[in-house]
């Protein structure tokens, strides 16, 4: 036997509320005048019935009461039905009131006994259909028992969710509160049973499964907090994502998901200008250096949101702008016009040929090396790529004319320790004093590390405890700064509305975060035991790496600006013509590839350099040649870790 179509259950649904119609009206003169009705009102009753059954109909499908699906009726729908109602009763009313019939006046109270019970009755209808479907849906034989930790809407919503999707095999059984005052009460049946404290006692007198921790808006304080009492107990745990990822306040079961390291670093959302944004990307041709990297693929995501006339990616590594460009054409924004070029930021003329055919009105520079290990060991080609592969793309803008160059820097360029955070520091340089008094405005935004970007950390920690461990930090009491790579995109974005010229603006990161807690956290997130299933092995900084991070330079006062997440600092007083002439000392020293001229060079240039220098590593294998291959290969598990030192 077919299934009914959308029509034939509208229209069975129609007659069903023709008949509960009809229904509650000759109810409603039997309610007000009781047996025996009087003759003249029966008459009455039986002359108007067509009226009010046509009238409520018709308001009905003018209200789209019809269109709903009513397995999935909500207070919404309730709400659309008692508006439609009350319309119908107005128009009846003016109907009986205005029109003259042969059996005398018309009782008023009838027709506000009628809008009640045909509220009741419609409505009940629609929720039977309702409650019939989540009987009949065919339910896991065995189903979770899970507790919801969360206040507010989003438990309230999530504890509905789970009863009308019951195939999912999920049966709350309690609520728990951060708020005393709550316990006792219940939300949609279910008991609020006890606060977070409590949780390990309650999922033990219940037997509990899991945990689902709904608070979008917890900072990662509240979410590590309740996690360390799940593990305590030995409970599954998972969580709704933050508030940020939650499109216009929804939640569903689907949202639930494993807790992932960023929750535990959870920042409070960030606010964004998006109209000044809008202006400043809508319509343009928007050109983004190292698009194919952590930083720069991520601005190319969020710049294609605001709709540009044309998005300019540009990236020397092929495998990494196939990886975007696919992305962008298939799944993200196919309808934005995108250029995917292979290129080399070094390369003046090709630069040049690029700006003169696409002339981009907006850069973003991300492209640079920042392996901070790696450039220790390639110091001539960190600065020929992050020094004058800036130079270059940042002179070939001015020429053409564009309107606004935003640098994407690092803390590492903050007294640096290492050939990269110098590199990153002269590149700053570039921007702040070789360029000063150009028409193009250029801007430098500092931050921190970025999780989840190629080479940090995370990623590191997470391939060591696959592998059984054990898990490798450099120093004890290293630490970092962290942040999500579309926050620090967001704020790159809302920092390069801000910029008149030459300014450093510096993201705010939050606290540092000690890297063997993060890696603490990582093996407990993994269901493991720190200490006992995976050990934590320290092998020491590496060349060029530093305990802590720091974000300002010695005489840059930051001042505050129109967005609490962005400071801008000011710019400290240098001899700008010796900073040009060093520049360009430097960039001879690279063309000659002569490391001892380049590095002393450098430190003239950036005399807060406290690292002990590059390695040579040609002339190490010149001294040496045969002790190059008596090591074993290390296994990567047991390789020093990164520190968190990359920032994109």
């Amino acid at each position: 036997m077919r299934d009914m179509t959308s029509r034939e259950r509208q229209v069975i649904l129609m007659l069903a509320d023709a008949l509960a119609v009809a229904g509650c009206y000759l109810l409603a003169f039997y309610l007000r005048f009781e047996l025996p009705v009087p003759e003249n009102m029966v008459s009455l009753c039986i002359y108007t019935l067509p009226i009010v059954v046509i009238t409520k109909i018709v308001i009905l499908m003018l209200a789209r009461c019809y269109k709903g699906i009513w397995r999935y009726a909500s207070m919404a729908d309730l709400m659309g039905l008692i508006r439609a109602s009350c319309i119908s009763t107005i128009f009846i009313l003016a109907a009986v009131l205005i029109i003259p019939t042969p059996f005398g006046r018309f009782p008023r109270s009838v027709l506000f006994i009628d809008w009640l019970l045909t509220i009741y009755s419609i409505g009940a209808m629609r929720f039977l259909i309702r409650g019939y479907r989540l009987i009949t849906t065919n339910q896991p034989s065995e189903r979770r028992k899970v507790l919801v930790v969360g206040d507010g809407d989003p438990a309230e919503m999530l504890t509905r969710e789970l009863f009308s999707s019951p195939s999912v095999g999920l049966e709350p059984l309690g609520i728990i509160t951060e708020d005393p005052d709550m316990v006792g009460t219940r939300i949609h049946g279910i008991p609020v049973l006890g606060t977070i404290t409590e949780i390990g006692e309650i999922a033990s007198d219940k037997e509990i499964d899991e945990v689902i921790i709904a608070m979008p808006k917890a900072s990662g304080a509240q979410v590590r907090r309740i996690i360390s009492v799940c593990k305590r107990e030995k409970v599954k745990f998972r969580t709704l994502p933050p508030l940020g990822d939650i499109i216009a306040g929804v939640v569903s079961v689907n949202q639930i998901r494993d807790v992932q390291v960023e929750d535990l670093l959870r920042r409070p959302p960030i606010e964004l200008s998006t109209e000044r944004i809008l202006g400043s990307i809508s319509g343009k041709r928007v050109l983004v250096s190292g698009a194919g990297g952590s930083i720069g693929s991520e601005l190319c995501r969020q710049v294609a949101k605001y709709e540009p006339e044309t998005l300019i990616l540009l990236e020397r590594a092929e495998n990494c702008l196939y990886s975007i460009d696919y992305e962008l054409e298939r799944e993200m924004v196919p309808r934005v016009r995108h250029v995917s070029l292979i290129s080399d930021i070094c390369d003046a003329n090709s630069m040049n040929e690029l700006f003169k055919s696409l002339k981009p009105n907006m850069v973003f520079h991300a492209a640079a090396h920042k392996h901070v290990p790696l450039m220790e060991l390639n110091a001539i080609e960190a600065f020929r790529n992050n020094v004058f592969g800036t130079k270059t793309l940042a002179e070939t803008a001015e020429r053409w004319g564009v309107k606004a160059f935003v640098q994407i820097s690092t803390d590492k360029a903050v007294n640096p320790t290492s050939i990269m955070g110098a590199s990153k520091r002269i590149a700053e340089l570039v921007i702040q004093d070789y360029l000063e008094g150009s028409k193009t405005s250029f801007m430098t935004v500092r931050f921190g590390n970025v999780l989840g970007s190629t080479g940090s950390v995370v990623p590191l920690f997470t391939h060591q405890i696959k592998q059984g461990g054990p898990v490798t930090v450099t120093h004890p009491e290293v630490t970092r700064y962290f942040m999500t790579i579309p926050e620090a995109v967001q704020l790159v974005l809302e920092a390069a509305t801000m910029g008149r010229g030459s300014e450093i603006f510096v993201l705010k990161m939050g606290e540092q975060i000690r890297i063997v807690d993060l890696a603490k956290d990582l093996i407990r997130l993994s269901g493991l035991t720190p200490g006992e299933d995976i050990e934590i092995v320290y092998t020491g900084l590496r060349p060029g790496e530093k305990l802590f991070e720091e974000l300002l330079l010695k005489g840059e006062n930051l001042k505050t600006t129109g967005h609490r997440d962005i400071l801008v600092g000011a710019s400290e007083q240098r001899d700008k013509v010796r900073t040009r002439r060093l520049i360009d000392a430097l960039q001879e020293a690279i063309g000659q590839a002569d490391l001892q001229k380049s590095v002393s060079v450098m430190k003239q240039l950036i005399p807060e350099f406290v690292g002990e220098g590059p390695i040579d590593q040609l002339a190490s294998l010149k001294k040496a040649p045969n002790k190059v291959h008596k090591k074993p290969p290390v296994p990567v598990s047991q390789r020093p870790a990164s520190d968190g030192s990359e920032t994109a």
